[in-house]
């Protein structure tokens, strides 16, 4: 049985795979919600205890003038999941799940562009466990981890929502490269509890969610290792209603601390700007949090704020693409998604913006370095609110808040 779906044809055995990807997808699953009808917003203060001394804020009643060269540093991070036991559990799944990735990877380095592929635990037993087995001649007779690291340049992180960093690090380096000191996301961010009057979010004690020790690092728990973090990316809320979408860089620091930038906190954080694009995602995440931006919008927005004076030049700003590392995607909605056909799409849109350099694309290693050498180490948060969707993105967000407390 053959089904056709936008325009493509698709064999039975791969819709039998999509039908799975809801249930094993990153976001805790919730109600399908479409872009909501909600009445306009003023000013929000979504997190508490926010320095105002280096948030950059579109100019009031003027410009700023354009100084010609300062561009968006843009990251592209995958992730993979504690859950994914199904996709890739037995050698044949692992080497389907294997070609796809391959496949992504090369398009994101045929398009210049650099990766953070950020792991969890599950796929690093399947990839230890079968990677020798399988034929490497696509990776230049390499286990795929060498090649991304050594014929890409791309970085291999850990990732996890209930699994140890320090031990996925260990399985990482058991393919032969270093992981990175990257943490590969973290749950930071939570509805506000009843009492609690400042802002619309919380930021929760994510030192603690990753383990992090007083000296700086993360001790393994299944094995005697550790491993020290040095630059945290993409922090997020359940089910994405409200990551940090904030552009730009700076050491951020724990729980309610967090946009306060301190010499003496631990990580650098990255700005993910807002990394949810429904050209490869879906129009949904899995929670049913409607994705607001496509073919790379908020990127495209964020380079016409600089190039028109809206914001100062001369600082530096930030932006991701968040990538799902999967084949495909089934929204709530019914719709398919193919992840190479949309991460194509939106590289497509990127490239006259990239060929011009108003966009450069870097690992979130290569930001760090950017920002000390090019930068002087100088904070900045351009925050979502100075950008289109934000009325959109928060509604939506304090509605969701909205129902947990009342069902709670």
């Amino acid at each position: 049985m053959m089904v056709i779906q936008k325009n493509k044809i698709l064999p039975t055995s791969f819709l039998i795979i999509i039908t799975l990807l809801l249930v094993i997808s990153c976001s805790t699953e919730g109600p399908d919600v479409d872009p909501p009808e909600l009445p306009d917003t003023t000013e929000f203060s979504e997190f508490p205890q926010i320095d105002e001394s280096y948030v950059t804020k579109k100019a009031a009643g003027g410009t700023y003038t354009y100084d010609g060269i300062t561009p968006v540093y843009v990251s592209i991070y995958f992730h993979n999941e504690d859950s994914w036991d199904i996709i890739v559990g037995t050698k044949a799944n692992y080497q389907n799940y294997r070609e796809n990735l391959v496949e992504k990877a090369n398009l994101i380095y045929e398009y210049g562009a650099k990766l953070n592929w950020q792991t969890d635990y599950v796929v690093m037993e399947a990839m230890n466990e079968y990677e020798s087995e399988i034929d490497q001649s696509t990776t230049n007779n390499k286990a795929i981890l060498q090649y991304f690291s050594e014929d890409l340049g791309f970085s291999i992180d850990p990732h996890t929502h209930k699994y140890n960093m320090a031990d996925i690090a260990k399985l990482i380096s058991d393919q032969g490269v270093q992981a990175s000191t990257v943490v590969g996301g973290v749950r930071a961010f939570e509805c506000k509890k009843e009492g609690e009057l400042e802002g619309e979010f919380s930021v929760k004690d994510w030192y603690e969610a990753l383990y992090l020790e007083s000296d700086g690092k993360i001790y393994g728990d299944n094995y005697d290792v550790s491993w020290e973090p040095t630059i945290l990316s993409d922090p997020g809320m359940g089910g994405h209603w409200y990551d940090d979408f904030s552009s730009g860089i700076w050491r951020a620091g724990n729980s309610e601390l967090f946009y306060q930038h301190s010499e003496g906190n631990d990580l650098v954080y990255i700005g993910q700007g807002y990394p949810h694009d429904r050209s490869n995602l879906g129009n949904h995440q899995s929670s049913g949090a409607y994705v607001y931006a496509e073919k790379g919008e908020y990127i495209k927005e964020l380079v016409q704020m600089i190039q028109t004076g809206q914001v100062p030049s001369g600082k530096m700003y930030t932006a991701s693409i968040h990538v799902r590392d999967q084949e495909a995607l089934l929204d709530s909605d019914g719709s398919v998604t193919d992840t190479v056909a949309g991460l194509t799409e939106i590289l497509s849109e990127l490239e006259q913006y990239h060929s011009d350099g108003s966009i450069v694309y870097v690992t979130f290693q290569e930001a760090e370095e950017v920002w000390e050498n090019d930068y002087n180490s100088e904070p900045n948060i351009l925050p979502l609110s100075q950008f289109s969707i934000y009325e959109d993105v928060i509604n939506q967000a304090i509605t969701s808040c909205d129902l947990e407390m009342r069902n709670n």
